[in-house]
């Protein structure tokens, strides 16, 4: 516990500076989400005819929030390998007397932090300029937020078992960032991220076997006040969300265990 606190802090520490290093791109993702968010609300407004109120913004922003963590996790976690075997690092993680899977394990936790203010801050912003006012009742507010923390956690440790996916593929093949964007945009339409898919049957029977779907209507519902947080506990979905989770947790551990077996028995940890 002790060495993964360690690890925690000090991946968190190159997370703040590279953020601080490059501090003008941040501000200009941040930005463009931001505008992208704002632009795709009203898209949806004219759509509407004007039948797009409070309760359907929030629920497009807790959707687009949702997967925009999960979008940074997922592309972040493979860059981080790729800038680790650029730089000449990758083959010190596997050398080093702390097993890999601590260590990426730990970055990711570092990536989720981070990520997870970004995402924050994405939110109170848009709820500022949209004037979006929560529907929550005061008086279970606290509730809401734990059972929506915990179920946000839950999603995101599902995003990164897909993120693992595709990392222990980085480490086999070298070069993923083109399937590691598809996946997150994938993400983003076949999940109803942005809206909830209604009347297309079969899509959303595939959606629902996706890593961010059903975290991202628990999380409408709960947002809604349409489950209360006593009650997330008979909510079929949630058990469905531990089993998905589960799934694409196992799968990506596996996943990287594969990736890293191969390169460490080609030799090719060191080479990019």
């Amino acid at each position: 516990m002790g060495n993964m606190l360690r690890i925690v802090v000090a991946e968190a520490r190159r997370e703040l500076l590279r953020a601080r290093a490059y501090w003008l791109e941040v501000l200009a993702d941040q930005a463009l989400f931001t505008l992208g968010f704002l632009l795709l609300s009203g898209l949806f407004y004219v759509v509407a005819e004007g039948d797009y109120g409070d309760r359907a913004r929030l629920a497009s922003l807790v959707g687009f929030v949702i997967w925009r963590v999960a979008d940074g996790c997922i592309l972040r976690t493979v860059d981080s390998l790729s800038d680790d075997a650029q730089a000449g690092t990758l083959e010190q993680i596997w050398l080093s007397g702390v097993p890999p899977h601590l260590v990426l394990l730990a970055r990711s936790v570092a990536i989720l932090l981070y990520h997870g203010v970004r995402g924050l801050l994405l939110v109170a912003v848009i709820m500022l300029l949209l004037q979006i006012a929560p529907v929550v009742p005061p008086a279970v507010v606290g509730g809401t937020i734990a059972a929506g923390f915990l179920v946000f956690l839950l999603t995101q440790a599902g995003a990164f078992g897909a993120a693992f996916v595709l990392a222990g593929l980085h480490l086999a093949y070298k070069n993923v960032s083109a399937l590691s964007l598809a996946v997150s945009t994938a993400l983003l339409f076949l999940t109803g991220a942005l809206a909830p898919l209604e009347g297309a049957p079969i899509l959303t029977a595939v959606s629902r076997a996706l890593p961010l779907t059903v975290g991202i209507e628990l999380s409408r519902q709960l947002a809604a006040g349409e489950v209360a947080w006593t009650q997330l506990w008979r909510q079929p979905d949630f058990y469905w969300l531990l089993v998905n989770t589960a799934i694409y947790a196992l799968l990506g551990w596996l996943v990287m265990g594969w990736g890293q077996h191969l390169a460490r028995r080609d030799g090719s940890l060191a080479d990019y």
